[in-house]
Parts: structure tokens; sequence; C-alpha cells
């Protein structure tokens, strides 16, 4: 099943959430830095899973160019992160 992760600015940051029935998992950009800190990055929405993944990033209102560029840049990384996860911890291979 696709799980949506939200895009949304909020004032000095960029923010992706993650709603779930037992909390929410929330990673932030601040805008002024522009960091990305894949470790938090992976534990927000990676650590811990049991089962494939699915993610969908989708926008959460209007994106001003900037924010175009880090939602683009976003989802690119979230695909590939799922990709190598699901290749490497729940391929057919090792489940045999």
């Amino acid at each position: 099943m696709k799980r949506q992760i939200s895009f949304r600015v909020l004032g000095d940051r960029y923010q992706l959430e993650l709603s779930t029935e037992d909390n929410n998992r929330i990673f932030e950009i601040e805008k002024k830095s522009g960091k990305f800190d894949a470790k938090k990055f992976y534990k927000s929405f990676f650590e811990g899973m049991a089962e494939t993944i699915d993610y969908e990033l989708v926008q959460d209102g209007t994106l001003d160019r900037e924010a175009k560029y880090y939602f683009e840049t976003l989802k690119g990384i979230l695909a590939d992160v799922c990709a190598s996860v699901n290749e490497t911890c729940f391929s057919q291979e090792e489940i045999a």
C-alpha cells in the first residue's frame, strides 16, 4: 500500500510528515542552511520497517520556485531510498 508523506512550507523550514496510526513522523530542513541530515531522514521514515516500503511525496499547498526545487529533489531521494531499502532488505532471494 502506498503511503503519503506531506511536504509543506512552514515559515523558515520545509517539513515532511508521515501520519501513522501510532504517531506522526516528521523531518525538517531549515531554509537558511538547506542542510539535509541523512541520518534523521532515514530514522524518520525507514528505521524499523518490517515490510516493503512504498512512499509518495505529496505537496501540501502552493509552492514557490525554491520550494518546488526542494520538493522535486526530496521526491527523487525518497524514491531512490525506497528502492534501495526494498532491494537490500526485502529481496526475494533473502526471503526464500
